[in-house]
């Protein structure tokens, strides 16, 4: 689990230095607190791959990640709504077998995902290479279904370039 919470914010810190990039700006990440271990294992990753001799694969953020309790800041209370009350849903919607007894039954969820999901599909930023549709990523190692199913189909809209 620690190694992939590690790789998962050295993915997002190469999406989300490409998307500065793209705007010509700096940033810098601000993430929901774990345990301090997890905290520093995290921030000392990004470092030694920020300051290494060579060139830093992050050049336009700013600082390693900063780790804050989502209690304190509104910023981060947003995304655990919209990941509580979204993004998660959407998920066992679209990925979760259905099993009886299940707290979260994919049907109890389908009405989330067919209300919002193109919605929340516009949130996303998708950098090239093996970052997720969009900027939201799920790894499906049961059935090998497709990041896209997360998000529900919909005829194309104009003006709409996720499209």
């Amino acid at each position: 689990m620690t190694t992939t919470y590690g790789m998962g914010m050295q993915d997002f810190a190469a999406a989300f230095n490409h998307y500065l990039g793209t705007r010509g700006c700096e940033g810098v990440i601000i993430a929901d607190s774990r345990t301090h271990e997890s905290n520093v294992r995290v921030a000392h990753s990004i470092h030694t791959q920020k300051y290494r001799s060579g060139a830093d694969p992050y050049p336009h953020i700013a600082e390693v990640p900063i780790f804050a309790a989502s209690d304190n800041h509104a910023g981060l209370q947003i995304a655990d709504m919209l990941a509580t009350a979204l993004f998660f849903p959407m998920v066992v919607a679209a990925f979760v077998e259905p099993r009886g007894g299940f707290v979260h039954e994919p049907q109890r969820y389908v009405n989330v995902r067919a209300e919002f999901g193109l919605r929340v599909r516009t949130l996303g930023y998708t950098a090239p290479g093996k970052f997720g549709l969009r900027g939201f990523d799920v790894k499906d190692r049961r059935r090998s279904m497709p990041n896209a199913s997360l998000f529900p189909s919909a005829p194309t809209m104009s003006g709409d370039p996720s499209n």
